[in-house]
């Protein structure tokens, strides 16, 4: 596998774990439809911008602005609907509704850069689910974003810069894209005695209570040789969704009991959703209040946000009755 973007949208592992762990195949209950990544608009580049971050616009950049292709918007009166098949863009009427009615199913644009939230808000890149498509949306959110790797959630104009560095264009951007995303503040994830580089993840070993941090998820698959005392690992790319961003989930996408690779997604989609460990979370807020086995119409209700001794210490995950 490559970067953790890459393995936050690829589904081929998923599919090689069920054949090695000796998974069945199980039929998704909805099509899963994984982003390519932050998407990017095909569009005459702004103005350079010379900061994002918070309500106090620079020189140079475009507050209550958003630039939709060819167009731009009045953020006073106007969002922006685009297209990401063709890459094209149009500019319509804010109504009291939601912004996805509004742009009909297309992806939302309500802001471009943090210049255009108030109170110190970030523009943050996010994806709604309506039966497991997924609909990206940029609005204004307290508190900023999630992150990918070394880029963060936060949407920004290229040429300009962030409260956290330079603007910066992701590798899948299109060319002559005008936006970009912000380098990521967060620190890697804990794993043991060491903390993890951005990008990289920890994998535990739950016999020998240890840690070690890894950039490809092959130098944590166990060895076939280990299922018979019992031995298993957990990678972690993610310890929450709150490391995710783009309003992502952190749950295990192996579907084997001996390995579990938490990485991003949503598992309401996942194709082995009827196998799946539970999410991981910070708080019970990050939990739905009620799960699906994925078999009948059996249903469970959430008890907690609680440790595990499967888990890392520190990690928590939802608990279901």
């Amino acid at each position: 596998m490559g970067s953790q973007a890459g393995r936050i949208w690829t589904l081929g592992w998923w599919v090689r774990a069920g054949a090695l762990f000796g998974v069945a195949a199980l039929s998704a209950t909805c099509a899963s439809r994984p982003p390519a990544g932050p998407a990017a608009v095909d569009s005459p580049a702004p103005p350079p911008a010379t900061s994002s971050s918070g309500s106090d616009a620079a020189p140079g950049t475009t507050p209550g602005e958003v630039q939709c292709a060819a167009e731009r918007c009045d953020l006073a009166t106007q969002i922006c609907c685009v297209d990401e098949e063709t890459k094209s863009g149009h500019c319509v009427a804010k109504t009291a509704g939601s912004s996805a009615a509004a742009c009909s199913g297309a992806a939302v644009r309500e802001c471009d850069e943090s210049s255009d939230c108030a109170g110190g808000a970030s523009c943050c890149r996010d994806v709604a689910l309506d039966e497991c498509a997924l609909v990206e949306t940029w609005s204004c959110r307290p508190g900023g974003c999630g992150a990918f790797g070394v880029l963060s959630e936060e949407v920004c104009l290229l040429g300009g810069s962030c409260k956290s560095g330079p603007c910066a264009e992701p590798e899948a951007a299109a060319a002559g894209s005008a936006h970009g995303f912000c380098p990521a503040v967060k620190t890697g994830i804990p794993c043991g005695d060491a903390t993890c580089a951005v990008g990289e993840g920890c994998c535990w070993d739950t016999a020998t209570k240890r840690g070690s941090c890894v950039k490809d998820n092959s130098a944590c698959q166990p060895e076939a040789s280990t299922f018979a005392s019992g031995a298993s690992r957990n990678l972690y790319w993610c310890r929450s969704g709150a490391d995710c961003g783009g309003g992502f989930e952190c749950f295990n996408t192996s579907g084997s009991m001996y390995y579990s690779e938490f990485s991003c997604g949503h598992s309401q989609c996942h194709p082995l959703a009827a196998v799946l460990s539970p999410l991981l979370c910070t708080t019970p807020a990050e939990c739905p209040e009620t799960v699906s086995p994925g078999q009948g119409d059996d249903t469970f209700k959430l008890t907690g946000c609680e440790t595990n001794s499967s888990h890392m210490p520190g990690v928590k995950s939802c608990t279901y009755q």
